[in-house]
């Protein structure tokens, strides 16, 4: 797994995105739940993983309860983001 983080930023919500085996990925964490979104082709933008989280696109979309993402740190996010996308990984190979 190969995992590359362009940027993490942001305050309720916390967003984020990079690469996942070269796939463009998408992190968002609001409320009380965080979306992971790893778009299906290599050749897409960022723009194909949001459009995952909003179960518009071809992706892989995991989302969980947090208890409250204000409080999340971005820290926390990376360490929740590279969880993310072990699981992921399992599902696009």
């Amino acid at each position: 797994m190969k995992l590359e983080v362009v940027q993490i930023s942001g305050d309720a919500p916390i967003q984020g995105f990079g690469y996942l085996d070269g796939r463009p990925w998408y992190f968002r964490a609001r409320g009380n739940q965080w979306d992971f979104a790893v778009a299906n082709d290599r050749e897409l933008y960022f723009d194909a993983a949001i459009a995952a989280t909003m179960h518009r696109g071809a992706g892989l979309l995991l989302s969980k309860r947090y208890h409250d993402t204000a409080q999340l740190t971005e820290e926390k996010a990376r360490a929740i983001i590279r969880r993310a996308a072990r699981a992921a990984t399992a599902f696009l190979e």
